[in-house]
């Protein structure tokens, strides 16, 4: 994933993944670190809510990252079906059954498939 950062570092939604691994595998420093260096590099959790709700469910922050889900949600934001399924990827695990998380997956018609 590194890897694919440093070929596209545009891509801010490898990024969010990139700082879900490193929470992940015990480095949330280094998660805590890649969303102060996305925020510093002009990118916001308006234009990519997505991206920045993967870090905060990474980092524990459920409630932060429900929010940005559900603006991305409302927003249409094609993030939610290209980052990752939020149907089974383990990124979503944390929320998957949450009801404000549930919301979402009925508000986008997937909720009769999780």
């Amino acid at each position: 994933m590194e890897i694919a950062v440093r070929a596209d570092p545009e891509l801010t939604l490898r990024q969010g993944q990139l700082a879900y691994i490193y929470a992940m595998t015990g480095d949330n420093a280094g998660a805590a670190s890649l969303l102060g260096r996305m925020r510093r590099n002009g990118v916001s959790e308006s234009t990519h809510p997505v991206a920045f709700a993967i870090v905060h469910l990474s980092l524990g922050d459920t409630d932060r990252a429900l929010d940005l889900l559900q603006r991305a949600e409302a927003r249409h934001d094609v993030g939610l079906l290209t980052a990752a399924s939020p149907l089974d990827d383990p990124m979503y695990a944390r929320v998957r059954s949450h009801p404000r998380f549930r919301q979402i997956m009925e508000r986008m018609g997937l909720l009769r498939f999780m």
